[in-house]
């Protein structure tokens, strides 16, 4: 599965998922559109999939759901 995000081509590299419930990993989060668009390609693979949790160094954003080692708001 491929999709367009910021001008790049993203591509998933499964075809099938067996889980609901996924944490995402990254190194910086602001307005959650990395992780929304993630979200989107999860569950155009399997209904029902969400991110619960989102883990990061640098969160630059005020969403409750991040765990990261710097918030920018506290």
């Amino acid at each position: 599965m491929q999709f367009l995000y910021l001008g790049y081509f993203l591509q998933i590299l499964v075809n099938q998922i067996d889980v609901d419930d996924f944490i995402l990993f990254d190194d910086s989060f602001y307005s959650g559109t990395t992780r929304n668009k993630i979200e989107e390609a999860l569950k155009e693979i399997r209904q029902g999939c969400k991110i619960i949790q989102t883990v990061c160094i640098y969160d630059g954003g005020k969403d409750p759901n991040v765990t990261s080692l710097y918030k920018y708001y506290k």
